[in-house]
């Protein structure tokens, strides 16, 4: 039942059916509301550590794509790809401290009293952190794209081009 004045008028005893068990329930329905609180924020914490644990697989993969895709990289190259070094530092910070911030504001103490200092600093740090994740991640995107875009080649020596005149093959790599 989700009448808890009806349960505490007629029940001698609690049973707990999770994980696939049914065990008593050591405890009042108070006790079991506790435990409900903390088993949802285990819940959710390991859901959204297994989503970001993802997200940082996908973009350690998209990373090394990226690094191997050029086998000599140019001094712009490198250069871009110091700055990428350093958002990425940047963001897996971020990203720590994020998940520091949701562990924290997911204690059912916090809850306690309403809006209560300690909780709106962590909300509003929570919100912070999402949003220099998410603008370290737009500058990281626009950096590996910029590298991307060095390694290209200007332009393509079309087919119908005689290359093995020297002075067209040299017009079409570079004049070396």
């Amino acid at each position: 039942s989700h009448d808890r004045h009806l349960l505490r008028a007629c029940c001698d005893e609690l049973w707990l059916v999770a994980n696939g068990k049914v065990v008593p329930f050591d405890g009042d329905l108070d006790d079991y509301a506790e435990w409900l609180a903390k088993e949802r924020s285990e819940d959710k914490r390991a859901v959204q550590d297994k989503a970001s644990a993802k997200k940082d697989d996908e973009l350690s993969q998209l990373v090394l794509a990226t690094r191997r895709q050029n086998d000599t990289p140019t001094p712009s190259q490198i250069a871009l790809q110091k700055d990428a070094d350093k958002l990425e530092k940047k963001l897996a910070a971020y990203q720590g401290e994020a998940n520091l911030v949701t562990q924290q504001l997911a204690d059912p103490a916090l809850y306690v009293t309403p809006n209560s200092p300690r909780l709106l600093a962590l909300t509003q740090r929570q919100s912070q952190l999402k949003r220099q994740i998410d603008e370290t991640e737009m500058l990281w995107l626009e950096i590996q794209e910029c590298i991307e875009d060095v390694a290209k080649p200007a332009f393509v020596v079309p087919d119908d081009i005689d290359q093995s005149n020297p002075e067209i093959a040299k017009m079409f790599n570079g004049g070396s």
